[in-house]
């Protein structure tokens, strides 16, 4: 009888450390070296995933304050949820008289977010970005090669340069919206613009 209490206490313990593991926080700078599943992550340091590795999160991603997530060219990173960038307030008395500091995001691989992406971030896309929704506020930029592809609403509190190929459900923006040359703005909805909307390449 005792017997029957043992075994499942004992499982416990040996299992609780594996599980936990999965919830990772990412807080002193580090390169992901082999293909990584995790229930959530939070970002806090330099975070790299190189070429050729895949990192699956079946929940959020979160990076703060001096966090920095770098996805390499060929490197992958897919989101189950959400993905929020923001910033973090360091120092000061209970939020009073601190430094703010802002993450950085540099997607030259491809992210995946199947749910909403909200960026505070200084956020650069040179690779394949798709998300469910996306929500910019801040120095949002997008290179000649770059893909996005939102099934939903694109919301702008930035200035929003497209110079690749740019596809969403719809797009409302409150800064200014540019369209290169030979870059591509499809909306399958509605474009609402609050600020100049320049376009020389196709819309």
């Amino acid at each position: 009888m005792k017997t029957r209490h043992i075994i499942p206490i004992l499982l416990a313990l040996v299992l609780a450390p594996t599980l936990s593991a999965w919830a990772e926080t990412i807080s002193t700078n580090t390169t992901q070296t082999v293909n990584q599943t995790f229930n959530s992550l939070s970002i806090t340091a330099k975070y790299i995933i190189p070429a050729n590795v895949s990192v699956f999160v079946k929940g959020d991603v979160t990076v703060s304050g001096n966090g920095e997530l770098i996805i390499e060219e060929n490197g992958s990173l897919h989101v189950k949820k959400d993905f929020d960038a923001k910033p973090a307030t360091i120092g000061g008395l209970w939020g009073i008289g601190g430094t703010k500091y802002y993450p950085t995001v540099e997607v030259n691989g491809i992210l995946i977010v199947e749910d909403e992406l909200t960026s505070e971030a200084t956020f650069t896309v040179n690779g394949d970005l798709t998300a469910g929704s996306m929500d910019v506020e801040r120095n949002f930029t997008m290179g000649n090669d770059a893909s996005i592809s939102v099934d939903g609403k694109l919301t702008g509190n930035t200035n929003i340069t497209v110079n690749g190929q740019l596809q969403a459900g719809s797009v409302e923006c409150d800064s200014p919206l540019t369209v290169n040359n030979n870059a591509t703005l499809t909306v399958r909805g509605k474009l609402t613009g609050n600020d100049d909307i320049t376009v020389n390449g196709h819309l």
